[in-house]
């Protein structure tokens, strides 16, 4: 009998300790080199050993690095220099090779950092053309000996990355794991391997196979294959770190997770998930590998002055992006490290946005496939001082696998330091214990979020401001503020303004807030706003202030309202109105988000120095008269003719009997069917309406006038018009059987308003509305308070009411520098070209002079193209994950010779806009269906007879899911 014999023999010091560790003595001979892999393994004897039955288990654990327990090592690869290693790469059979790699692997997002054992490893780099998705790369061992007829395969395994493939061991055609799941760490396995046609050998192949992306690194360590069955007990912790081990009589083990925590390796967190930046506190986030630069940890304030915060919001610490010395536009990005319980969940967390060039946040989720979504973004400045911390709080579905991102932007300049504080990732939706109101508000769960009771004088969604601006000392918490984007600021002052027979000779109450004229071109603006709040009204509610506008050359003052996205004028006041304060009151409309803006626009010079005070919002209605409450929606009279459908009333317009299958009904309240046509006329008590049910699909309603012979030339029709329903098709105007109006599909349960200017061509014709019936009978389509006025119709401010609360923006289009744009011109399509343009267009009379939003909108010049000539802009085919859309827009169509605008998606019209509209911006929203297929956005506009049809588009945003209904 043979005999190994270790000796150890002292040096002459104390400085000679020897060890030795992990002895392993096999029958057969050592395993094969890595510098040599075809070399065949030497042929072995097998051992008597105990026969178990046939038996498959695996164990997931942290790797340790611990050497496998069942028997007498066969062989190993641990892809360390200048060991053996028994797996090597297949010839021929595979897409690409695996890689040794020490460290981590090149792309962000994806593999491990360092080896499970050692410092080397072997791994599937996912990165690089062509590699596809389905593409493998296969290791395979040399024949496996079976000395008792089954071997143990041990191993530790990394898999990490949002576009992740699968993981596979296959022996004599049999798979014995598969693993498609990513998580950022090593695990080990242990896999019992048995020979079906015992004593025939068999390869071992571990076949990693590719996902759909480059973040989908496989990586192996650690590797194998001793003899007998595997034998696993709590002695080999099996268990992941947030789990207890159990010896089990029927399995050697079982792993049950502690509290907190579930899955597979109990690595799941089950409750709620904080981060507060403080010493000692765990995080859940951390800097992400895919930015441009990393957040800071700080305490106090910023390095910067007049931006960033002064301390933390709760606590002594918390993260910022330090902006100086960085680059327009560069992103530090914060992304969730561990994995949250999948459900309902309220994310909670304050913000601090001070400085006057304020780049970006935004809250993303980033799901496994590959998709984003965006929860929340604030761009430019939100907080008025570097004490005023917000809170934000977003109810959303989280998967299990989903990550969030606090992805932060760099302004224009320094002054745009951004910080968070005090994050909470809670189980649920969020309620009134995750975001209480404040100063004494009631708070009440709705179900679908909180609504907060304010005590008198204070407002905003969480009752954090007041509805009172004197403007005495700190103007705060008035509920509004200067904004950055204007030309100049109101200023707060309690004596005369710097120039003479100008402003405000004597006080009102205590200091006001004031335009100085001096030195400011003719136009410039000043404005305060609440968009730093949220204020939520549920009715209409009253805006009161004092006013003076004292001097010659006296400007106007506007009051805008409405939704964040959609405001309008709802008040104005031009030329000098003595020196006195007047007392004015303004209703301001019901939102969800409301945002009023108060706007002083200077003068023809210096002269025109124009005051507010004492402003106050009340949530109730005006209840006296309301002095100029809507600017005028048409400046055409006398009126000609009316139609109003109230009982005893004339009418200009007819049924026409027998038609199109359908008629023109006079109706009061709600109509037959749910779910489609108005509860409530939109002027009186009566209006008209074609009812879809038991009609067929196309059948119209047509009513008409006599033939009308224009004094003028021209004349303005104005009217409201409802089209609420899924099944909603068209609603036509025309003249001379010349189309000038046409709406399809739904458009929520709201009455709009239209104005059309008709121009007519020397002979009398008919004013007809012709409504068209869809595929269903919630298509009930309305008319109402139907006016002809002589002449061009004058400016409005607006023809519909705000559009849309959809969220969250999934595509948008602004066409501002260096903002990315979902539609594309197509080239060539029409003999003309949609051009990105600032300021006013070349032609006279014709095109906006100003952009909807910020500087630049596209537009198509009409001047030098043929008559019918079309431009195209297109979006890549989109695919709705709801089945709808809703897309907003703003449009500018003015000139004689507009022609039309035109929607459509998978050659399916949505809108249609025919005519001059005048020289302003409308705000438009449709509901996209579709049909289960990708389908591309097209904006169409087409030229008319001459150069005075420049058409305009700006601000075009798509969210998922169907348009909100506003009233």
């Amino acid at each position: 009998m043979k005999q190994v014999t270790f000796e150890a023999v002292i040096g002459i010091g104390y400085k000679s300790d020897i060890a030795i560790d992990d002895v392993t003595l096999t029958t057969a001979d050592c395993g094969v080199s890595t510098q040599n892999p075809n070399t065949q393994p030497p042929t072995t004897t097998r051992a008597p050993t105990t026969q178990f039955p046939t038996t498959r288990s695996t164990t997931i654990q942290t790797s340790t690095g611990t050497s496998p327990t069942a028997g007498p090592t066969v062989f190993s690869c641990t892809f360390e220099p200048n060991t053996n290693c028994f797996l090597h790469d297949v010839v021929g059979r595979d897409d690409y090779n695996w890689s040794i790699q020490k460290g981590r692997t090149p792309s962000d997002g994806t593999g491990p950092v360092s080896a499970a054992e050692g410092k080397f490893y072997a791994y599937m780099e996912q990165s690089g053309y062509p590699k596809a998705k389905g593409d493998q790369a296969i290791l395979e061992s040399l024949t496996i000996p079976m000395p008792t007829g089954s071997v143990c395969l041990t191993y530790s395994y990394h898999m990490y990355g949002y576009h992740m493939g699968s993981l596979e061991v296959v022996f004599g055609n049999v798979t014995y794991f598969y693993q498609a799941e990513s998580r950022n760490h090593w695990r080990k396995a242990k896999i019992t391997l048995k020979s079906t046609n015992y004593p025939m050998d068999y390869k071992i192949q571990i076949i990693g196979t590719r996902g759909n992306g480059y973040q989908g690194d496989i990586a192996i360590d650690d590797v194998w294959v001793t003899d007998g069955q595997c034998v696993l007990n709590c002695s080999d912790h099996p268990c992941g770190k947030n789990s207890v081990c159990i010896p089990d009589t029927s399995k050697g083990f079982k792993c049950e997770c502690v509290t907190g925590f579930t899955g597979l390796d109990c690595e799941t967190v089950t409750g709620q998930v904080n981060c507060t930046f403080e010493d000692g506190d765990f995080c859940f986030l951390e800097d992400s590998m895919a930015d441009d630069f990393d957040w800071t940890i700080n305490t106090g304030p910023t390095s910067s002055d007049r931006t960033g915060p002064s301390s933390a919001s709760e606590g002594s610490r918390y993260a910022y992006i330090e902006v100086s010395g960085k680059m327009y536009g560069v992103v530090a990005a914060l992304e969730s490290k561990i994995n949250v319980e999948a459900g309902m969940r309220c994310l909670v967390f304050d913000y601090n946005m001070y400085g006057y060039h304020t780049g970006t946040l935004r809250v993303l989720k980033k799901s496994r496939n590959g998709t984003t979504m965006n929860l929340f973004t604030r761009s430019g400045q939100q907080s008025i001082s570097s004490t005023d911390w917000k809170t934000a709080a977003v109810d959303l579905f989280h998967l299990t696998l989903d990550r969030l991102v606090f992805e932060a932007s760099r302004g224009k300049t320094f002054r745009g330091d951004i910080a968070i504080d005090n994050i909470r990732y809670i189980p649920g939706k969020c309620g009134c214990n995750t975001t209480p109101c404040l100063h004494g508000g009631s708070c009440v769960d709705t179900g679908i979020g909180i609504k907060c009771t304010c005590p008198p004088l204070f407002t905003g969604a969480r009752c954090e401001a007041k509805f009172v601006c004197t403007f005495d000392g700190n103007m705060r918490p008035c509920f509004l503020a200067n904004v950055i984007n204007d030309d100049m600021d109101w200023t707060f002052i309690s004596g005369n303004t710097l120039s003479k027979n100008t402003g405000p000779s004597h006080l009102l109450d205590g200091a006001y807030a004031y335009t100085e004229a001096s030195s400011m071109a003719e136009g410039s603006k000043a404005v305060l706003s609440s968009e730093y709040l949220t204020l939520r009204t549920p009715g209409p509610s009253c805006l009161s202030f004092y006013y003076n506008m004292y001097g010659i050359a006296m400007g106007t003052l506007n009051v805008w309202a409405g939704d964040r996205i959609a405001k309008k004028k709802v008040w104005t006041l031009s030329g000098d109105q003595g020196d006195v304060w007047n007392h004015v009151t303004v209703d301001i409309p019901s939102s969800n988000d409301l945002v009023i803006q108060i706007e002083g626009s200077i003068g023809r010079n210096f002269m025109s120095d124009m005051a507010i005070d004492s402003v106050r919002l009340f949530d109730t209605p005006c209840s006296g008269p309301v002095e100029s409450t809507t600017p005028p929606k048409t400046t055409a009279a006398p009126t000609v003719l009316r139609c109003t459908f109230e009982p005893n009333t004339d009418c200009f317009l007819k049924d026409v009997q027998g038609s199109g299958n359908c008629n023109w009904t006079i109706h009061s309240g709600g109509t037959p069917s749910y779910y489609t046509g108005p509860d409530v006329a939109a002027e009186g008590s009566y209006f008209a309406y074609m009812e879809a049910s038991g009609k067929p699909q196309g059948a119209q309603a047509i009513m008409e006038s006599q033939a009308i012979q224009m004094s003028s030339g021209s004349v303005c029709l104005t009217f409201a018009y409802h089209m609420y329903g899924r099944d909603i098709d068209s609603l036509e105007v025309l003249y001379g059987n010349q189309p000038y109006f046409n709406e399809v599909g739904d458009k929520g349960n709201i009455w709009m308003r239209a104005q059309v200017t008709i121009t007519g061509n020397g002979y009398p014709a008919k004013i007809q509305f012709k409504a068209t019936r869809g595929q269903g009978f919630r298509g009930d389509i309305a008319v109402d308070d139907i006016q002809v006025t002589d002449g061009r119709c004058g400016p409005v401010e607006s023809t519909t009411p705000p559009k849309t609360t959809a969220a969250p923006t999934v595509l948008r289009c602004t066409f501002e520098p260096n903002t990315d744009c979902f539609l594309k011109d197509v080239q060539g399509s029409g003999n003309c070209n949609w051009t990105i343009h600032s300021g006013g267009t070349p032609s006279y009379y014709t095109g906006p002079d100003v952009a909807a939003e910020g500087s630049y909108f596209a537009y198509m010049e009409a001047t030098g193209k043929p008559q019918g000539a079309q431009a195209i802009m297109e979006s890549q085919a989109i695919q709705m994950s709801s089945g709808s859309a809703c897309l907003t827009f703003a449009y500018h169509m003015y000139g004689r010779d507009i022609d039309s605008l035109e929607v459509l998606y998978g050659n399916q019209p949505y809108f249609n806009e025919v005519g001059d509209k005048g020289n302003i911006w409308i705000r438009a929203q449709v509901t996209i269906t579709g049909n289960g297929y990708p389908a591309k956005i097209q904006f169409k506009a087409t030229r008319g007879q001459g150069f005075r049809g420049d058409i305009a588009v700006d601000d075009i945003q798509v969210t998922d899911g169907r348009c909100a209904s506003t009233t």
